[in-house]
């Protein structure tokens, strides 16, 4: 057992990194949903559909070149070595780069398909503004490239104080570009605008506020050497997890007009409130917290990853019983008819939450370096997502899509309880608990939803 000594710090720095995570998404996410009701009155749907492509297109890209740096930084042994870090900043500027030169590829690529009449009409690839957007949009990860790893390291040991006051200014920044662009121009540019802005406050912010060595470039043979055998992985789990994230998009993008995509971003944006807050106290507490565990008291592992599991059961199962049955009412509350649909859309997608009770067990693939886990349940996630989405669409329609969605959070079930079991991790008793709060969720849904129709009468 971890003795009080060792113990009552870590639980210290648990509290209050998810001190700091909580306030840091709930202003966040307040921010982004405050914006995105006014840039919904000043923006047609279309402008969301474009950048719901565009979005995508970036997690992809990024994805497909993830090698692990920001995990590599939290596991590493070599966590705070400033060669290690400096070449790790180095690669960090190259990928940038060569995701710019990608999305220009891409871009081009987009635009000759559409010229050879690939591309079914009326849909988001047949806008005539893709390509540019694309191009423009994409020097948002070309300046995110040149961010200094201080931020990991912050992350590493769980200090989050300054991270979090430099994501809010940034993003608050970005809010008023984006509103100001919004109200003269009217159209996508705005979102791009605020995008840039966002990135370039952030990384300087970040050079000139955390403390910690600066960076400069470097290149360790050795270093490249660790991030290559960490990161081999995390491509080959990245390569399909880009799918995951954005797939969706990519995917209808090709099967249904601008106007239905905007309307499913809109779903997909109140359901991402709930998604950030949870997998930013993932990435920000649960992983650093094993991965340290696992390094110094790894006896100890299988009672943090039950707390934290029974935590997560409890919250994801009463979330999406809540959500189940107010998400209409919530929708109808704050967006305009236009965006109707968008209310059953949440409420199916909703029950996808109970299926991301695997992530606490996903991050101790990472906390354990058996990365190769993960690439096995993302591999099981593409596959439904890709055969069920068009299948289902082209049986049902959208309702058969959601339903693809939905089964897609489940489908790497299997390989979590698997690396459970046979690392005595698993935790079988959220799956007992889950239904009695899944019914509790829903009763709270229903009180919620008939205090929204009495506001709205």
């Amino acid at each position: 057992m971890i003795n009080d000594a060792v113990a009552a710090p870590l639980r210290k720095r648990i509290l209050r990194a998810s001190g700091w995570t909580l306030i840091q998404n709930g202003a966040s996410l307040s921010l982004r949903l405050f914006g995105n009701l006014l840039l919904t009155r000043l923006l047609t749907p279309e402008a969301f559909g474009l950048m719901a492509v565009i979005q995508a297109l970036v997690v992809a890209l990024a994805h497909l070149s993830d090698v692990g740096i920001s995990q590599n930084i939290v596991v590493h042994r070599r966590g705070d070595d400033p060669d290690f870090l400096n070449t790790v900043w180095t690669v960090q500027i190259l990928r940038g780069v060569l995701i710019l030169i990608a999305s220009a590829a891409c871009a081009v690529g987009i635009f000759l398909l559409e010229q050879a009449g690939w591309f079914r009409p009326g849909t988001v690839y047949t806008d005539p503004q893709l390509p540019y957007v694309i191009v423009a949009f994409f020097f948002y990860v070309l300046i995110l490239g040149f961010e200094t790893t201080k931020v990991q390291q912050a992350r590493r040991n769980m200090q989050l104080e300054q991270i979090t006051m430099i994501e809010l200014m940034s993003q608050a920044a970005a809010l008023i570009v984006m509103l100001i662009l919004a109200t003269t121009f009217r159209n996508v540019w705005a979102l791009v605008a605020g995008s840039l802005v966002a990135a370039t406050l952030r990384v300087v912010a970040g050079h000139l506020i955390l403390s910690g060595p600066r960076n400069r470039i470097m290149w360790d043979p050795s270093a490249w050497t660790d991030i290559l055998s960490f990161g081999k992985w995390i491509f080959l789990s990245s390569v399909m997890g880009f799918l995951l994230v954005s797939g969706d998009r990519i995917l209808l993008g090709a099967i249904v007009d601008s106007t239905v995509l905007g309307v499913y971003s809109i779903a997909v944006l109140l359901l991402g409130v709930l998604y950030s807050t949870f997998y930013a106290i993932i990435g920000s507490v649960v992983f650093p917290t094993l991965s340290e565990v696992f390094r110094n008291h790894p006896n100890d592992l299988r009672q943090v990853h039950r707390r934290f599991q029974l935590q997560a059961d409890v919250a994801l199962f009463g979330l999406a019983g809540f959500l189940f049955v107010a998400g209409p009412a919530i929708v109808d509350l704050l967006y305009d008819d236009r965006y109707r649909e968008a209310g059953t859309m949440l409420a199916a997608l909703s029950l996808g939450l109970i299926g991301a009770r695997s992530s606490i067990s996903e991050q101790g693939y990472l906390a354990m370096g058996q990365v190769r886990y993960q690439a096995a349940a993302n591999f099981c996630r593409v596959a439904v997502l890709c055969l069920g989405l068009p299948l289902g669409f082209a049986l049902y329609g959208i309702d058969g899509a959601l339903v693809a969605l939905i089964l897609t959070q489940y489908a790497g079930w299997p390989v979590t309880i698997r690396f459970a079991m046979r690392n005595g991790l698993f935790q079988p008793g959220g799956l007992l608990i889950g239904p009695p709060l899944f019914i509790a969720g829903a009763a709270l849904g229903w009180l919620g939803r008939s205090a929204m129709l009495l506001v709205m009468q």
